[in-house]
């Protein structure tokens, strides 16, 4: 069974998009952002929600879990 899709959408820097999208193509793209999506579920349910906020918000490096299909 199938489980329901949702689209994600965020407004970046015209070339910054370009610059991505000509190395990955829309099935990359769409497994990198699910990848990515899954590791911060992973650290969110790991009780750290902050290191993301550090990363986001005061330049901190973040490492993201790997995660299993």
């Amino acid at each position: 069974m199938l489980k329901e899709e949702c689209k994600v959408t965020a407004r970046i820097d015209k070339d910054l998009y370009e610059q991505v999208q000509e190395h990955f193509h829309h099935g990359q793209q769409t497994k990198l952002f699910r990848q990515i999506f899954l590791s911060l579920k992973s650290i969110i349910n790991g009780g750290k929600l902050n290191e993301v906020l550090d990363y986001m918000y005061k330049g901190k490096a973040l490492t993201l879990p790997g995660i299993e299909e």
